[in-house]
């Protein structure tokens, strides 16, 4: 946790504005963007959720995880990202939604993307449960001390810029 404090306050000193927060700036270096995906695609589902699709749905599962997912996130970043990127740095979009909403000139269609945004509130709910009743028993420590450390962290991380 040390060494994840100090990269937090570290990153937390290079943030001067809310564009930085919520999608960088120019003077991240690659490596940082990339460690950064890399934490993104590979999240807490990965070892505890995903599994147990897959031991539900044998091999269709294995296949889908471990092929075509990886296969099509590759190709998906590769085409795509120049222009998403180009796009969201012509109409100064800080947000998915605004992205969207400013792509296809739709207000509506703004709001009903930061709804759907907003219902992640759900998955994260979920890898907190998920991630605590792993601890708690790996720990042999009391659940809701476990969460409420998990939140704490989480939530203290984010808060910093991390």
């Amino acid at each position: 946790m040390g060494v994840i404090l100090f990269f937090v306050i570290r990153g937390a000193m290079k943030i001067q504005n809310i564009s930085d927060y919520a999608i960088g700036s120019i003077r991240f270096s690659p490596s940082a963007v990339a460690l950064s995906l890399a934490a993104s695609m590979t999240s807490a589902a990965t070892f505890v959720i995903n599994p147990g699709f897959i031991a539900n749905f044998g091999i269709s599962g294995v296949i889908s995880y471990g092929l075509v997912l990886p296969l099509a996130s590759m190709v998906s970043l590769a085409v795509l990202t120049k222009s998403f990127r180009k796009y969201g740095e012509s109409v100064k979009a800080l947000t998915l939604a605004q992205w969207i909403g400013e792509r296809y000139h739709s207000r509506n269609y703004s709001i009903i993307m930061g709804f759907l945004g907003l219902l992640l509130l759900t998955f994260i709910v979920l890898i907190a449960v998920a991630v605590t009743q792993v601890l708690s028993q790996a720990l042999n420590a009391n659940p809701h001390y476990v969460l409420l450390g998990i939140v704490i962290f989480v939530f203290g991380y984010m808060m910093f810029g991390g």
